[in-house]
């Protein structure tokens, strides 16, 4: 019994239902998630296309950012150098200014000390008839240091010339 029942109950589900009917929803829901699937990876394929398109004007937008800063860096680190080259241009103005004096301080002093001893030297050889190649040694190198210090006065014309007259004897 049991048996025919079932084929009864087959042939009722059939009937009511139709098979046809069946396999066309089952086909058509295959269908509808099939084409459910394709349209969610073109939806994810443009979504992946955006986020690159964004990503790369991200990146550019940064790279911009970067470049803009590191030109902002090299100018202030420029003006930073500017301004310490200025100040080591006035230091050495300063430097250059002090040697000068010093320079011209050591030159008068030079002079003055030379005038000096050449006159205390010409006073001790002016009498003498020759002098020693010591005496011409001494006298020619004072001499020599007040010239080159600009020295100059009855000295370069009188007293210079008339010491360089007198012979050398050699010792």
């Amino acid at each position: 019994m049991k048996g025919g029942r079932s084929k009864e109950t087959m042939e009722k589900f059939i009937e009511y239902y139709n098979i046809q009917t069946v396999s066309t929803v089952i086909i058509g829901l295959w269908v509808i998630f099939m084409a459910g699937k394709e349209i969610l990876e073109h939806f994810d394929w443009w979504k992946n296309r955006a986020n690159k398109f964004n990503k790369k004007k991200s990146d550019e937008k940064q790279e911009k950012i970067d470049f803009e800063q590191k030109v902002c860096d090299i100018a202030c680190t420029s003006e930073k150098h500017t301004e310490t080259l200025a100040q080591i241009g006035e230091a050495l103005d300063g430097i250059n200014k002090r040697l000068d004096d010093m320079e011209n301080e050591r030159k008068e002093d030079i002079i003055a000390n030379g005038r000096a001893t050449m006159y205390h030297l010409y006073e001790e050889m002016k009498d003498k008839e020759a002098l020693t190649t010591s005496d011409y040694e001494t006298f020619n190198a004072i001499a020599t240091r007040y010239l080159e210090a600009g020295g100059n006065a009855v000295f370069k014309d009188k007293i210079i010339p008339e010491i360089y007259a007198k012979p050398v004897d050699n010792d």
